[in-house]
């Protein structure tokens, strides 16, 4: 696999780490036609006097930012981005391993606040984020290689452990549950093993969770991706020797275990959703490659892009647009590329991929979150000297918007 440019990839406890060097110059945006290119940087927000957190201004180092488009052939990150009620909500983890929650109100307003309970030294991995039933429920790796919720109801911020020290050795998972009701999570455990956690007992807000392991120790060699599919409840994650391993819950609660891909196929967390077409899980292949698997009588492979254009877990969703009578579906993946550019594939019913860049060089410093929000694209990312970018564009069209809503030395994972 490819060295990532100015920076270090080691394996660290089963997994992917970047180690960041410091770089020399700020991120620039694309040219607006042609070869990607070199641009004016963009400058932090500032900010106002605290309303509910702090609050960051409307415009927040708004820039409109013309990505190329390039038709490409066609034969999961430091921050965590998900849509509360119509608008964005962020969580990243903050200096001194601490937790910080963004959201936007209207008109455009983000807000900014360290989560009650998530002070500096609870946070030891990047946030998984997730809107449940309008709860707000932020996932981490807390002390002690420990897991914990953050849970937001009404205002309310209330911590949850859900399973205690020597238990956790990645960034967690958590999505919502609907044929049961509540969240659920999923982390890397002890030895390199998978484990899946829920809900035994719930009184009043308080709550026992029951530890269930899904693959024996050896099996997990990344932290995994959560969330509902075709199949069931599913979990993602990279395998051994560099495999690429499904798993599904069945309604007794036994999990099945499918390989995607052979050893040699996987070499990043992967990313796990409902697409057109199926369940799909998007991971970075062999040769800093883009891979998609789709099952469909089987899981089925498709090269997004060939070698050397991801250089991060990538993430991985379903867009919508309406068409008159109709609603139009589309695949879309965002994944950090080459030299720290923010590149993101989109598909519909055509078989050639689409690739926009709404951040240039040196601009994306993690691997992305993504999702559709109100009718927006939107691209959450950790950027240059670890500052925290927010993305969005109308979906399928071609100019982003870029908002920088933290400057330097803000944002880690």
């Amino acid at each position: 696999m490819f060295t990532k440019p100015q920076a270090l990839l080691i394996r660290h406890r089963g997994r992917v780490r970047h180690l960041l060097v410091p770089r020399s110059c700020p991120p620039c945006a694309p040219a607006a036609e042609g070869p990607v290119g070199n641009s004016t940087a963009t400058t932090g927000p500032a900010r106002t006097r605290p309303v509910t957190g702090r609050v960051l201004t409307k415009a927040a180092a708004a820039v409109a930012v013309a990505a190329f488009v390039l038709a490409v052939a066609g034969p999961a990150t430091a921050v965590s981005l998900a849509d509360q009620q119509n608008l964005p909500e962020i969580a990243a983890e903050g200096p001194s391993n601490s937790l910080d929650y963004y959201y936007q109100s209207v008109p455009g307003v983000w807000h900014e606040e360290q989560v009650p309970g998530g002070g500096p030294g609870t946070t030891y991995s990047a946030p998984s984020l997730a809107q449940v039933g309008g709860t707000t429920v932020i996932a981490v790796e807390g002390p002690d290689n420990s897991l914990s919720d953050y849970v937001e109801t009404g205002g309310t911020w209330q911590e949850q452990q859900v399973a205690g020290s020597g238990t956790t050795f990645s960034a967690p998972s958590v999505t919502g549950d609907t044929a049961n009701g509540g969240w659920r999570n999923a982390a890397e455990g002890l030895n390199n093993s998978l484990y899946f956690y829920y809900p035994a007992f719930i009184f009043h807000g308080f709550t026992i969770w029951r530890a269930q392991q899904v693959a024996k120790p050896g099996t997990t060699y990344s932290a995994p991706s959560l969330a509902e599919t075709y199949q069931g409840l599913g979990i993602a994650a990279e395998g051994s020797g560099n495999s690429l391993d499904f798993y599904v819950r069945a309604p007794s609660g036994a999990w099945t275990p499918q390989q995607v891909a052979a050893g040699g196929k996987a070499y990043s967390a992967p990313s796990l959703a409902m697409v057109p077409g199926g369940t799909g899980i998007a991971v970075e292949g062999p040769a800093n490659s883009l891979m998609l698997y789709l099952y469909a009588n089987g899981w089925q492979p498709q090269q997004v892009a060939a070698g050397n254009v991801a250089h991060s877990a990538p993430a991985l969703v379903q867009l919508t647009q309406p068409d008159g009578m109709f609603t139009l579906l589309y695949t879309a993946i965002a994944v950090e590329g080459p030299a720290g550019f923010l590149d993101v594939y989109t598909k519909g019913t055509s078989p050639t991929w689409q690739l926009t860049v709404p951040g240039g060089l040196n601009s994306t410093w993690s691997a992305p979150s993504l999702a559709q929000i109100d009718g927006n694209t939107a691209i959450a990312a950790q950027g240059w000297a670890n500052s925290l970018d927010y993305y969005y564009q109308p979906t399928l069209s071609v100019t982003w918007t870029l908002q920088q809503l933290a400057g330097r030395g803000t944002t880690y994972g």
